[in-house]
């Protein structure tokens, strides 16, 4: 939370006070409150309150308010996964929703290793790593808006598409309409499936940008 949050966070608190007939909180409760859920997200806090006014029979602690808090953020990025797992083509191209993605600009460590050659001695040798070093997408920092609800749900990206067209690839008018949609709300390069050459484009895009890094860390 920020301070910006305060006063939703303390009508949060009046409305379990009023539902669980508690008495009228003071100062000090509200303050202490405040400050031991400061580093969780409003909206979060906001929907476990809406919950315990449902099931809790007495004014949570500030343990078990977090520990409802953290069950509606797991719920939603489950349902979140299994979402964009239902997409017709992934909202981010650079990651394909994995949430990582490689990282050319990162210096490639060369591992160390020994071996015994022909005449027995042990020697040092370079052993290339197997995988080109990774960081988080930035597409990750939308798909936390989307979680915490700032940001439309990637829903209205798969109900864009046709409903006549069931699980077959849309069509190439229906692909450009949802390709402008999600680009507009996302702010992402989106290349839906059924465009032409996409996945053609994309590989070859990844191909030449492999080959440069590659090239620097030969000339370096």
């Amino acid at each position: 939370m920020v301070e910006g949050d305060r006063l939703a966070f303390v009508q949060a608190i009046s409305r379990l006070v009023v539902a669980l007939r508690e008495p009228e909180p003071d100062g000090v409760l509200l303050r202490t409150y405040f400050a031991a859920l400061h580093d969780v997200e409003i909206e979060f806090l906001l929907a476990a309150a809406d919950r315990l006014i449902g099931h809790a029979q007495w004014f949570p602690k500030t343990s078990e308010w977090r520990a409802e808090a953290a069950r509606v953020e797991k719920e939603r990025v489950e349902a979140q996964r299994e979402l964009l797992r239902k997409l017709p083509a992934p909202l981010c191209l650079e990651c394909l929703d994995s949430g990582w993605r490689e990282d050319a600009s990162a210096p490639v460590k060369v591992l160390k290793a020994f071996q015994r050659n022909r005449e027995g001695t042990v020697e040092a040798v370079s052993v290339a790593p197997g995988r080109a070093p990774v960081r988080r997408c930035e597409c990750q920092k939308l798909r936390r808006l989307e979680l915490l609800g700032r940001l439309p749900s990637p829903a209205s990206y798969r109900d864009a598409a046709a409903p006549s067209l069931g699980n077959d690839e849309l069509s190439p008018d229906e692909a450009a309409s949802l390709k402008t949609l999600i680009e507009r709300r996302t702010g992402l390069a989106i290349v839906p499936r059924g465009m032409p050459q996409s996945w053609a484009a994309k590989m070859a895009r990844r191909a030449d940008r492999d080959d440069d890094h590659e090239a620097e860390v030969s000339n370096g």
